[in-house]
């Protein structure tokens, strides 16, 4: 599923009890990207809630860290209490960044942060349901896609969530352009 996602449409979620609670879900900590957990379904949980956690334990936490820390780095990915993690695509994960900073662009958070504050302690939980949700992207990201596909040359990227759409992407060209 790929999301256009605005800083301006995030949702803030109030701090209940020490921790940060949507409708049954909380966000227990930070992981790394390549934990094996599943991608949290955006169809169980609504997008601007679970964005409105991440936002509120970042402001909270005091975290200020880049898309390529969030998939580079151990405890830079949110985890939540049914066992799935958010990924996201580098230009996600700053404009989340952003967002909580009061910012609307996501290039001071795209590839390498000024004074970067990190999450202190990993968190671990039972590994939820296999879902098959996949990463979020936004339109940048769309667009590097659709203009390598055009191109008719090799996706040139260091950015994972990039690198794991990229097969349906393709696959979804080729169909609509046979």
């Amino acid at each position: 599923m790929t999301l256009n996602l605005d800083a301006r449409s995030f949702i803030m979620n109030p701090i209940t009890n020490g921790g940060y609670y949507m409708n049954g879900l909380s966000l227990i900590g930070w992981t790394s990207y390549d934990e094996d957990y599943p991608n949290i379904n955006f169809e169980d949980y609504p997008q601007n809630e679970v964005f409105g956690l991440v936002l509120t334990a970042i402001k909270e936490g005091g975290y200020s860290f880049s898309g390529q820390d969030h998939q580079n780095r151990e405890r830079c990915v949110p985890l939540f209490s049914n066992g799935c993690a958010l990924r996201c695509s580098m230009r996600a994960w700053g404009l989340l960044m952003a967002a909580a900073h009061g910012q609307q662009d996501y290039m001071a958070y795209y590839m390498e942060t000024k004074n970067p504050s990190y999450p202190d302690t990993k968190a671990t939980a039972k590994r939820g349901d296999d879902n098959d949700a996949l990463p979020v992207l936004i339109q940048p990201d769309q667009e590097l896609i659709l203009q390598t596909l055009e191109a008719g040359i090799d996706l040139v990227t260091m950015d994972k969530a990039i690198l794991e759409m990229f097969p349906l992407y393709k696959g979804r060209y080729q169909e609509q352009n046979k």
